[in-house]
């Protein structure tokens, strides 16, 4: 059996604008039961799938006209190399008046590295941005260990 569990971590940029956060509510913790191989000599579906709105990122800036971007990095605390995280934003949440966000709705996924690259940017204030994740590689190869790691997401404001 393999264990993941993927707790999601907050990390904050400040740059030429003061007091902008960003709120993260949501985990993934994932069990694969041995018994999910139906045959000897068979492997895991290899890739592993969460919901779609997994996470939500809440976005707030107080000034009205500012833009911002959001980037994301990986942090491995205990991690197996054969295992791939990828990340995606399902839609826009919910932004004020004026405000926009870009890639617009559901974009392509992309891996998640151990170093920082850019998510998505946008304007204005943003709740309830959803994200999903999917984790590729899974495989009876690899060791039978409780794998974790953090997400972490940086707001920039400029």
């Amino acid at each position: 059996m393999i264990n993941f569990i993927i707790p999601l971590l907050i990390l904050l940029s400040a740059f030429s604008v003061k007091s902008q956060s960003l709120n993260i509510t949501g985990s993934w913790s994932i069990f694969v039961p041995s018994s999910s191989i139906s045959e000897a000599g068979n492997d895991y579906n290899t890739t592993l799938t969460s919901s779609l709105n997994q996470t939500l990122l809440d976005i707030s800036v107080p000034v009205t006209n500012v833009s911002w971007r959001v980037d994301v990095h990986k942090q491995d605390s205990f991690w197996n190399a054969s295992l791939i995280l990828w990340v995606h934003k399902t839609g826009d949440g919910l932004g004020v008046l004026g405000s926009s966000i870009l890639p617009v709705g559901f974009t392509s996924y992309q891996q998640v590295s151990n170093l920082e690259q850019l998510f998505f940017t946008g304007t204005k204030n943003h709740i309830n941005i959803p994200v999903q994740y999917e984790i590729q590689g899974l495989s009876v190869l690899i060791p039978s260990e409780n794998y974790n790691m953090n997400v972490i997401y940086t707001l920039i404001a400029y």
